[in-house]
């Protein structure tokens, strides 16, 4: 049975860190600083996700009104292909089951189109936008009610704080 637990311990911190700078590319990841202290505020979730006892993963979502945005989702490399990506996926639209789920997909690049794919194949749905930030370009998947740019960047928006927001540039592009 797959859990997603917010009681982290030092552990689960070292575990977590290292998974995320093995899964994230360096332009993907935010500074771990930033990571962290962002991840101790009431709008972000930060769950360690388990396989009964074991330790496979984590999951961060960053939570405004009725967004829920998976900002990082993974599991640890010697779990990969089990399905576990999967499962994560199915426990994260029950936990948020009255929110817009969705995620950005990107840097638009040959190794994302299987990850978007990934969440394709788990009911999350090309939205009707992309962003554009910091000059990279990012598709938008969901699940659950249409959602719309604005409120993407809502969250994203209440996530960076006023500073980081002016830095970002985020915008949002129709397709």
């Amino acid at each position: 049975m797959l859990i997603l637990d917010e009681n982290k311990t030092k552990a689960d911190m070292k575990q977590i860190e290292r998974v995320y700078k093995e899964n994230f590319s360096q332009d993907e990841r935010i500074p771990l600083w930033l990571f962290k202290s962002r991840s101790k505020k009431e709008f972000v979730r930060l769950f360690s996700i388990y396989n009964e006892s074991q330790w496979i993963g984590f999951t961060y979502v960053i939570r405004n009104k009725d967004t829920a945005l998976v900002r990082y989702l993974a599991i640890d490399q010697k779990f990969q292909g089990q399905g576990f990506g999967g499962k994560a996926l199915e426990q994260l639209t029950r936990t948020f089951h009255k929110k817009h789920i969705c995620l950005m997909v990107g840097p638009l690049k040959e190794k994302q189109s299987q990850y978007r794919q990934f969440y394709l194949d788990h009911k999350f749905e090309k939205s009707n936008f992309m962003l554009k930030k910091s000059n990279a370009l990012y598709e938008v998947v969901q699940f659950g009610d249409k959602l719309t740019g604005m409120e993407l960047t809502q969250a994203l928006d209440k996530f960076n704080g006023p500073l980081l927001k002016l830095r970002s540039r985020t915008q949002v592009i129709k397709m």
